[in-house]
């Protein structure tokens, strides 16, 4: 973090939102979800009612389902990642 903010104070080109900007693309190429279950999502979100309570959404097993499906192979995306850095 501390290499995050030396950046963006030694240099006019580093804003701090290009700089989180520039993060987050990073990290989401290096961890995005692979195409099933990215699909998954979709049919989820194609399939919810608009405007239904966070509540009715999380009682609803099919996005059980699909955290588990996402969970996994992020955690062992982001634990490569963390053992590569270190």
């Amino acid at each position: 973090m501390l290499d995050v903010a030396k950046r963006c104070l030694d240099s006019v080109r580093h804003s701090p939102t290009a700089e989180i900007a520039r993060i987050a693309g990073w990290l989401r190429q290096r961890t995005s979800a692979p195409i099933a279950v990215k699909l998954l999502y979709r049919m989820l979100r194609l399939t919810t009612p608009k405007g239904v309570s966070s509540e009715v959404v999380l009682r609803n097993l099919s996005w059980e389902t699909y955290f588990e499906a996402w969970m996994e192979p992020t955690t062992k995306r982001i634990g490569a990642l963390w053992k590569k850095k270190n």
